[in-house]
């Protein structure tokens, strides 16, 4: 089946699953760590869907290759989609936000490696809980204030990053208090945060 091209929330009824968590703005030396947790993830919850997004367009091909050494089965969001399928590669440009709102939980990228992380406030926005890893220095005005208000989690591991998603994705209430706590900080917060994050994406730029 071809995917909307233009994705939101909507897009949960294409997936047609109630356990789907999204890796955003991955780097290399994570993209595996993340493979690794959903196999682990997949066999708690079979029927669980990762949408694994790099961070950079070179990396696409990069990811593909990954995934098919790991037998996990996948489609790309460049092409169609199996309904059958673990893992989506999103292989595009711009559609980052609209994924995260497709999910359950979303794990931040650059941060199980020392890249600093990304910003979590695109996936708060949807009321979508963030899991986190320690290295969070670029946004270190955003992750205190947010772990404050309990709407992320910070995982040290491939296999933290696993027991999380499955105690999560085992209690929805949890996941979406989760979540609820993500979206209470930002609207607290939605001046002030949103120009920290001005001015840190413009300086990273």
């Amino acid at each position: 089946m071809k995917l909307p091209n233009r994705p939101s929330l909507n897009l949960k009824k294409c997936f047609n699953r109630s356990k789907v968590w999204v890796a955003g703005s991955t780097h290399p030396g994570e993209h595996e760590q993340v493979l690794a947790a959903h196999q682990q993830v997949l066999a708690t919850h079979p029927d669980a869907l990762l949408i694994i997004a790099p961070r950079h367009p070179e990396q696409f091909i990069k990811v593909a290759e990954l995934l098919k050494e790991s037998n996990l089965s996948f489609s790309k969001r460049s092409g169609e989609f199996n309904p059958n399928s673990q893992v989506l590669l999103a292989d595009t440009l711009g559609e980052l936000k609209y994924l995260f709102g497709s999910a359950n939980i979303a794990y931040i990228g650059g941060s199980l490696i020392e890249r600093g992380g990304h910003n979590p406030l695109e996936a708060a926005a949807f009321s979508v809980g963030t899991l986190t890893g320690p290295h969070v220095y670029n946004f270190a005005h955003i992750y205190p204030d947010l772990a404050a208000h309990q709407g992320c989690i910070t995982v040290h591991s491939s296999n933290e990053l696993t027991e999380q998603i499955n105690r999560l994705f085992s209690s929805p209430s949890d996941c979406a208090e989760l979540g609820a706590n993500a979206l209470a900080c930002l609207q607290k917060n939605q001046g002030a945060i949103a120009k920290t994050v001005n001015l840190i994406s413009t300086h990273l730029s």
